[in-house]
């Protein structure tokens, strides 16, 4: 792209790389590019719901028990949703045994894209507690609903992804509740032949990364390779909160900058942040 002195685009001069899921990234890219910045879309992972009937014995397992869950979830006074995908994998499930939702649940989401899911399916859902200093909302900023502060005798509901940290059914155990979860789909890194992502970095000219979380910058770091890894980790990588900063900084990436949120516009913002945009990988 050529540079314009006092051209208005703010993202003039970038060239990001999107890792998100198939499927997941189509309006960041856009924003990016009305911008006037460049946006290229290699994901690293893939999810997978655990209820598409192949032969992976793990996943049977976790349909089997998710399928119970399902069934019981009139015995819930609190559902906790924690994604998109979780919104989207959980509520088809759901909608497999309950066509109308039991009455008395209440309804939470991490994040506003979450609560839009749930919010089309004409569900509620509750007010989240305040934002944490950085304005973001996540586990710790739900922790703070008065709904969720006193769960003696009452149980809760976590809609997730096979695996992932335990800290929310940690401190709500703590107060009282009993915690379960339904785990409707499965993270896993994508197939790529060796090499493939390096040389899509270097033909793209990238010069600032986009990954969503500790786990896509382990699938990151792996499909680019021991021997390429010192060449991206310099370069500027936006993530969504403190605490995926904290993994990529012992990952060995070296230049972060930290989103308000994970919503598109705030990526794209924080691409903005970045001073200079350096043209050499």
């Amino acid at each position: 792209m050529s540079e314009k002195k006092g051209s208005a685009k703010p993202l003039e001069g970038l060239s990001a790389l999107i890792t998100r899921p198939e499927g997941q990234a189509e309006e960041l890219l856009k924003i990016i590019e009305s911008a006037g910045g460049r946006a290229y879309h290699f994901p690293v992972m893939k999810i997978k719901g655990v209820d598409v009937g192949d032969d992976n014995g793990d996943d049977n397992n976790v349909l089997q028990i998710s399928r119970q869950t399902v069934l019981n979830l009139d015995h819930y006074q609190h559902v906790i949703v924690i994604s998109t995908n979780a919104a989207n994998f959980g509520l088809n499930l759901i909608d497999q045994y309950w066509p109308q939702l039991p009455n008395g649940l209440h309804w939470y989401a991490i994040g506003s894209a979450t609560a839009m899911v749930l919010k089309e399916q004409q569900i509620r859902v509750e007010t989240t507690g305040r934002a944490d200093e950085e304005g973001q909302m996540n586990s710790e900023a739900l922790l703070t609903h008065p709904k969720l502060q006193k769960l003696k005798h009452q149980k809760v509901l976590i809609i997730r992804g096979v695996g992932g940290r335990d800290y929310l059914r940690e401190q709500l155990t703590a107060r009282g509740a009993q915690v379960e979860y339904l785990e409707c789909y499965r993270r896993q890194m994508v197939d790529s032949m060796e090499g493939e992502l390096t040389r899509f970095i270097s033909v793209n000219t990238i010069n600032a990364l986009c990954i969503n979380s500790a786990e896509s910058i382990d699938y990151f770091s792996t499909l680019v390779g021991v021997k390429n890894l010192s060449a991206v980790t310099s370069l500027p990588l936006v993530v969504p909160s403190s605490r995926v900063a904290e993994h990529a900084l012992k990952t060995g990436y070296s230049s972060i900058i930290i989103a308000k949120n994970a919503s598109n516009i705030a990526v794209a913002n924080a691409l903005g942040k970045i001073e200079k945009y350096n043209e050499n990988i």
